[in-house]
């Protein structure tokens, strides 16, 4: 797996938000790691994950009421 800058993490509820996170940050050409467009078909959805998190500088966390429950 190649290794990104950041992983974003979100609720599938804040798809939109976590998304537009995802865009401006890699406008400035910082690599993000974001589900589901980094998934590998045929992968673990969790190992798939679990990899991006140990491969990732950074996390970037869409904390909202979603992610919360």
């Amino acid at each position: 797996m190649a290794s990104r800058q950041v992983f974003i993490s979100h609720s599938s509820k804040d798809k939109d938000h976590a998304d537009t996170i995802c865009r401006s940050l890699e406008s400035g050409r910082v690599t993000c790691w974001i589900v589901p467009r980094d998934i590998r078909p045929g992968s673990e959805y969790a190992e798939g994950i679990i990899d991006a998190i140990e491969n990732s500088s950074y996390m970037v966390l869409v904390l909202s009421a979603a992610s919360n429950d």
